[in-house]
C-alpha cells in the first residue's frame, strides 16, 4: 500500500467519515472540505460547487444498490450516475440534520 495525496485544499482537514466502496475505492467526508475520493493511485474532491449540500459531511453509506447516500447538515444526499440529490425538509424528511445512515 503507498499513499495517496487527498486533493487540493482537503489535505489536513477534520475526517468525520469514511466509507470504503464496492468497487474498493475510499470516501472521506470532512467537517468542512467535502469528500475526497481516494481510488487506487487518483483522488478527486465533491463539495458545494459540484451539487453536494452542504461542505460539512456527517456520515456516508453505499446501498445494495450502489446508490450512495451522504448525510449533512443541509439534508440527505444521494448520488447515483454520477448525480447529486439532495432530500430536505421541504422533500419529506423530518429534519435537514442527517448525523448517521444505516441499512435495514
Amino acid at each position: 500500500m503507498k499513499p495517496v495525496p487527498l486533493p487540493g485544499k482537503m489535505a489536513g482537514r477534520e475526517v468525520r467519515a469514511i466509507t470504503r466502496m464496492n468497487s474498493g475505492a475510499l470516501w472521506v467526508g470532512t467537517y468542512a472540505s467535502g469528500i475526497a475520493v481516494l481510488d487506487g493511485d487518483r483522488s478527486f474532491a465533491y463539495q458545494h460547487s459540484d451539487g453536494l449540500p452542504d461542505d460539512q459531511i456527517s456520515c456516508i453509506l453505499q446501498d445494495g444498490e450502489a446508490t450512495i447516500w451522504i448525510g449533512t447538515p443541509s439534508g440527505l444526499c444521494r448520488f447515483k450516475n454520477g448525480v447529486f440529490d439532495t432530500l430536505t425538509l421541504s422533500r419529506g424528511l423530518y429534519h435537514n440534520v442527517v448525523n448517521c445512515t444505516f441499512l435495514m
